[in-house]
């Protein structure tokens, strides 16, 4: 909101900031002290002392807060879903998991009346259930259209086997530009799917991955897997 009143504005990657957030007193006015003496001979040296957080342009900010919303729906689904199948659960009735949420099997689970709260509370979640359906199938429509400037990624993100349209947005999102990354493994280290690995000689040790990259590709990359893994016969078997 007011990088246009002033020279430059710099964020700053706090996972790389290590000198800033020393032990002992800590407070807003030291740590901006510290950040102060650290651009000021950055200044002075021209020797890089911030490592800067990438700042993606604004269609691409959109992007990521209707998947903040995207993420928080699904959870609220979930969870609700959980919610009603552990009365069900409770009081014996049988409904599985795979055929509780059908549109049939939900006509009968609201006729349940074996008491009025248990009635009561399973169709106040089910009104929930199907309210958060419906804003999440208007908040897929509305990330489908604001990443259609980006079809031809989209396109090519796609043409892998158990990559949906969504899944395309959200690496696209994610990553905003593939140029900032140095090599492919720079980017999968990005992406959290590969872990950081120190080797010396015969010594290998394998840490974490890393927490500064977004989770959102991830996730959804790692739900493409089943549909990767049933496309294709030898790995089934495997």
């Amino acid at each position: 909101m007011f990088k246009d009143l002033v020279k430059e504005v710099i964020i700053a990657n706090t996972y790389q900031l290590k000198s800033v957030g020393v032990p002992g007193k800590k407070t807003d006015k030291i740590d901006a002290y510290k950040l102060a003496e650290k651009l000021k001979a950055e200044v002075i040296s021209g020797v890089q002392q911030i490592v800067l957080v990438t700042i993606p342009p604004k269609e691409i900010r959109d992007l990521r807060a209707l998947f903040v919303t995207y993420r928080t729906l699904r959870k609220e689904i979930g969870q609700t879903k959980i919610r009603t199948h552990s009365f069900l659960k409770e009081n014996l009735i049988p409904f599985t998991k795979e055929n509780i949420f059908g549109k049939k099997a939900r006509i009968e689970i609201r006729k349940i009346s074996i008491d009025y709260l248990l009635s009561f509370q399973i169709n106040l979640l089910m009104d929930s259930l199907e309210h958060s359906e419906d804003a999440f199938d208007k908040l897929v429509n509305g990330i489908n259209k604001a990443g259609a400037s980006f079809m031809s990624e989209i396109e090519i993100l796609t043409s892998m086997t158990g990559i949906s349209v969504i899944t395309a947005i959200a690496v696209r999102a994610d990553v905003s530009d593939v140029s900032r990354f140095r090599n492919s493994k720079h980017f999968a280290y990005y992406l959290r799917s590969a872990p950081r690995v120190e080797s010396s000689n015969d010594k290998t040790i394998i840490k974490s991955t890393n927490k500064a990259g977004r989770k959102l590709s991830i996730t959804l990359i790692s739900q493409s897997l089943n549909h990767f893994r049933d496309d294709n016969e030898k790995l089934c078997r495997f």
